[in-house]
């Protein structure tokens, strides 16, 4: 069973779970790399974040839990059926024990997306001590961004998002702007990106199975040294705009690979 990692700040994982058995890959995994925050991300209807955050925290109760919910793999019919089904589950995975949440509307996006999914807390209130994040790609063309763009001034005018997660891209003019457009909104906003570790498994995968969204050059794909300074050139960039970042890995070698460039 593939699991896909992502580290923060070498500190903070970010496991996709394809089934109930990798929870304790993934939290065997925290373990040994002293890593004490862990998102956990939604992939399928078959996927249940709530479930997730169970059996890591039955694992390793002391693991931070961040908890990805998709609208569509929550409900792609009725928007009405939609809210109640994501207030369930938005509750579920604070029973469990998460403490935030990135809401996210999956693709194709249906009638019930992530603005229709923040729009079912009633009164624009979470529970407490819960945060919440939206995403945002800018690295889309002029007329797609334009739309996304409309679609982040919608998100961030729900008082209780606190956080931006940006798209996987190695465009920095673009990054740049994208930033520059958040927090035109938002200046507090927390900014997160995520960047794919430049190792062979994970730029396999990114090749052949790029998710809806991801815009990376060949010159990034087919080599890994490439990879290697265009992320370190990221990087930089995202330290000038107090972006954190989310390193995204295909695999637990490259992880470790990961982990141990960015400890340079």
């Amino acid at each position: 069973m593939r699991v896909g990692y992502h580290i923060i700040s070498m500190y903070r994982l970010e496991a996709t779970m394809h089934g109930p058995e990798d929870a304790g890959r993934v939290a065997e995994f925290c373990r040994t790399h002293g890593i004490t925050s862990l998102h956990i991300v939604h992939t399928a209807k078959g996927s249940d974040p709530a479930d997730n955050v169970k059996r890591i925290r039955a694992i390793a109760p002391g693991i931070r839990m961040t908890a990805y919910i998709c609208a569509k793999h929550v409900v792609d019919r009725s928007v009405e059926s939609g809210r109640i089904a994501f207030r369930q589950l938005f509750a579920a995975v604070k029973k469990e024990g998460a403490v935030s949440t990135v809401v996210t509307s999956g693709y194709p996006r249906g009638d019930f997306d992530s603005i229709e999914a923040l729009r079912s807390f009633p009164g624009h209130h979470v529970a407490p001590g819960m945060h919440v994040s939206c995403v945002y790609n800018p690295y889309y063309d002029p007329a797609r961004l334009r739309e996304e763009q409309d679609r982040l001034r919608s998100k961030l005018l729900f008082p209780f998002v606190e956080g931006v997660v940006f798209q996987i891209g190695m465009d920095t003019e673009k990054l740049k702007k994208g930033a520059e457009a958040v927090r035109a909104i938002r200046p507090d906003i927390q900014l997160l990106g995520v960047v794919p570790a430049p190792a062979e498994g994970t730029l396999a995968y990114l090749r052949d199975n790029a998710p809806y969204g991801i815009f990376l050059p060949n010159s990034y794909l087919l080599n890994v040294e490439t990879a290697s300074e265009m992320t370190q050139n990221l990087l930089h960039v995202f330290y000038e705009l107090g972006i954190e970042p989310v390193i995204h890995a295909e695999r637990l070698e490259d992880a470790e690979e990961t982990m141990e460039l960015f400890a340079k």
